[in-house]
């Protein structure tokens, strides 16, 4: 958000990939997708 951006996605879909993410079911390219995927312009 400190840049003009914020991840758009629902509380459960953000809760989802947090612990997808600790139990390592994410690779790192994974997780840079998701990010982009989810990424929205805050400045409207």
């Amino acid at each position: 958000m400190e840049f003009g951006f914020e991840i758009i996605a629902t509380e459960e879909e953000k809760y989802d990939f947090v612990i997808k993410i600790a139990e390592g079911k994410y690779h790192q390219n994974e997780i840079i997708e998701w990010i982009i995927d989810k990424i929205g312009d805050n400045k409207l």
